[in-house]
């Protein structure tokens, strides 16, 4: 796994730039940041969400290809499942959608939240 060297200061372990929006990886929790102009334009104004890693119930991945996005998805407890595929991935305010050479990131950022749930 690729850790940011900024675990011990309290900063992300992860950090991905997709295409609707940033993702911050830190030892218990994820954070989304919408930010940028397409973020604006399939999110508004909804800002931060932040999920804590004992509220995940499954971690999501659908690796892009070289032709269309993919997405890293987060399934809350207490929340409706998400059953959208790629086209509803991108308006859903639990995903982050990736572009083909961010699969390696993404399956690392998985792989993280996976373990550290199951400790």
């Amino acid at each position: 796994m690729k850790y940011l060297e900024k675990e011990k200061t309290g900063k992300a372990l992860f950090e991905l730039q997709g295409v609707n929006g940033e993702l911050f990886v830190y030892e218990d929790k994820v954070v989304l940041e919408r930010k940028g102009p397409i973020a604006f334009i399939i999110h508004g104004l909804k800002g931060t969400k932040t999920f804590m890693f004992m509220d995940i119930a499954n971690v999501r991945l659908q690796e892009a290809t070289s032709t269309e996005n993919g997405y890293i998805r987060f399934d809350i407890i207490n929340e409706d499942i998400f059953e959208g595929g790629v086209l509803g991935a991108t308006q859903d305010a639990n995903t982050v959608m990736i572009k083909y050479n961010q699969n390696e990131l993404a399956t690392d950022i998985k792989e993280y939240i996976d373990k550290q749930k199951s400790v």
